[in-house]
């Protein structure tokens, strides 16, 4: 087998021969040529036994006219390095492309409704608000993309745009896509290897969490004793003495002179 270091000029050059197909050998990768039909078709191939056959056999690389020589170079490495190792090049490619497949199937919008129809969400109480939140805040957003296309930096921006307007809000919503990214990955059904928001935190995204506190006014604690008073025994004692374990409902004439009413209640009927 005579080898010929390859240019991009020698393989421009080799005319077609009437009859016949003409091969030429790369002398810089082994087993690596072109091979030109009768009628001028130039063909990048590997000549090898491949895995799983005793006889040797020639398998394209590609088409001279639209690869060019180094990538040509380039994927027959990678094809004997994987007969190498046993592995067939076609089976590998063949699994590449289901993988593909898959993954593009495996739409954003698509697993989130998976993940809101399994029990992981349709079972808890607040189903309905997570699967609203989730539609209203990224489906609308990244619903046609693939699950593995969404990445870290896609969920960082999307939270801090709403952490700008409403940051509990936004705690909730990257809680959300916590769990479902978590769930997806758990099902090893959908490409994702790992979760893009493992190592989301949010305080860095939307800041430190914030408890409000607000004592009630005297007008408001007079109408809530009221409220209270109203209330058919047993509920309006049970209030009263919780409300009176308040430390603000202890302070002297908060409650403008209304107390709760203190009844005799005879329990032997």
């Amino acid at each position: 087998m005579r080898r010929t270091v390859l240019t991009p000029k020698f393989i421009a050059s080799i005319k077609a021969t009437p009859g016949q197909r003409a091969e030429h050998w790369d002398a810089i990768v082994p087993s690596f040529g072109v091979r030109v039909t009768e009628r001028g078709t130039k063909t990048f191939i590997v000549y090898r036994r491949w895995p799983g056959s005793r006889a040797p056999a020639r398998r394209s690389v590609g088409d001279a006219k639209h690869l060019s020589l180094a990538e040509a170079r380039d994927r027959a490495r990678e094809m004997i390095d994987l007969a190498e190792r046993d592995i067939d090049p076609a089976e590998r490619q063949r699994q590449v492309k289901i993988a593909e497949q898959r993954r593009r199937q495996a739409t954003f919008k698509a697993v989130v409704e998976a993940w809101l129809a399994s029990d992981e969400v349709k079972k808890t109480r607040t189903a309905n608000s997570v699967a609203r939140e989730t539609r209203d805040a990224f489906v609308t957003i990244w619903g046609d993309w693939s699950l593995t296309d969404v990445t870290a930096a896609d969920v960082a921006a999307a939270i801090r745009a709403k952490a700008t307007t409403a940051p509990g809000q936004a705690r909730n919503l990257l809680g959300h896509l916590k769990r479902f990214f978590g769930w997806a990955q758990a099902q090893h059904s959908y490409g994702l290897e790992a979760s893009p928001v493992a190592a989301l935190k949010p305080d860095r995204l939307v800041g430190k969490k914030v408890i409000r506190k607000r004592v009630l006014s005297d007008e408001e604690l007079r109408a809530l004793w009221q409220a209270i008073e109203a209330l058919d025994y047993p509920f309006g004692r049970q209030a009263a003495r919780a409300h009176r374990s308040a430390p603000q409902r202890r302070k002297q004439g908060a409650l403008g002179g209304v107390r709760p009413r203190q009844e005799a209640v005879d329990h032997s009927a």
